[in-house]
Formats: C-alpha cells, structure tokens, sequence
C-alpha cells in the first residue's frame, strides 16, 4: 500500500464572490476555505482565474496552475501526485 502523499488542498474565494460562501462551504465534501477582501487582493496577486487550481511549495512558491475547468478529477490528481513526488527543490 502506497503512503498517503502529503498534500494539502484549501480554497480561496475572490472577495466579490463572498455572497457564496454559505452554499461552498456545506456539504460532505467541503474543504478548507479562505475568503479573499479587498484589502489583500490576492485573487488579483495570484492572477486567479476561476475553477484553476493554483498549486504551491511548502514556501508559498508557485508549482503549477491546472485549468480544473477543462480538465478532470483524475488529471488533477495525476499532476499533484508527480508534483508531490518530486518533492521540494
């Protein structure tokens, strides 16, 4: 049996998008989830663009962005696994 790899997943929702929290955040599979403001813009920092998946480094450090729009459950999960075994550079 393969260790469970060590990734973690959070959500961040842009700040003229928080009207929703309330309906993203019930249900079984809920994760984590950061709710951008104005003062932060992080949204706009990240270039965030909706239903991408921005993957990160332990440091915070960009890895790669999966277009979860276009592509597939099992694509993303392909791409974070070879991320993950990559390992830190």
């Amino acid at each position: 049996m393969n260790p469970r790899p060590d990734i973690q997943i959070l959500a961040i929702n842009r700040a003229s998008s928080a009207v929703f929290n309330d309906f993203l955040e019930e249900g079984e599979y809920s994760i984590p989830w950061l709710q951008d403001v104005t003062a932060e813009s992080v949204w706009t920092q990240w270039s965030g663009v909706q239903n991408d998946v921005i993957i990160l480094d332990r440091k915070g450090g960009r890895r790669a962005v999966y277009d979860y729009y276009h592509g597939t459950t099992y694509g993303l999960r392909s791409l974070l696994l070879s991320i993950e075994a990559e390992g830190e550079e």
